[in-house]
């Protein structure tokens, strides 16, 4: 994992690769709230679905930062986007990392209940056959009745 982070920031430089840690934590402790205030709307999904930008603006805000208050001579020009993408892109790159690599606390759920509907699922079709060759039988035995009477 180290050895990861050293080519990281050979590659794209130690203030990208910092810039784009800050944007993960601030959007993990931004998306927090968000979240729960949507869950208690009935509209939630119109809250969430912006969720999805927090990188991007982040990553602006904290370039801006970073530009006006550690770097010297920064100007707003092709270094500045550069900066400004590349550290949001590289957030968006270690979060999806980080969610392969840890699975939800709601995974395990969602497979016992999956488990679960499976087993009825099961055991219904499993009854359905069973009523379907009873029916079977009854007819079979009411069409003899028929017969020997």
């Amino acid at each position: 994992m180290t050895e990861r982070v050293i080519e990281l920031i050979a590659e794209y430089g130690l203030e990208t690769v910092c810039i784009a840690f800050a944007i993960n934590l601030l959007t993990a402790v931004i998306k927090l709230p968000v979240k729960k205030i949507a869950a208690k709307r009935e509209n939630g999904a119109n809250i969430t679905r912006f969720i999805v930008f927090l990188p991007v603006v982040l990553g602006l805000a904290l370039t801006l930062l970073y530009g006006k208050f550690i770097a010297e001579n920064f100007t707003f020009g092709k270094e500045f986007v550069t900066l400004w993408l590349t550290s949001s892109s590289l957030s968006l790159t270690f979060y999806a990392v980080f969610e392969k690599l840890t699975p939800p606390k709601n995974k395990k759920e969602n497979e016992k209940n999956n488990d679960e509907r499976e087993s009825a699922k099961e055991t219904i079709s499993a009854d359905t056959e069973k009523l379907a060759q009873s029916a079977q039988k009854i007819i079979l035995m009411g069409k003899k009745n028929d017969k020997t009477e």
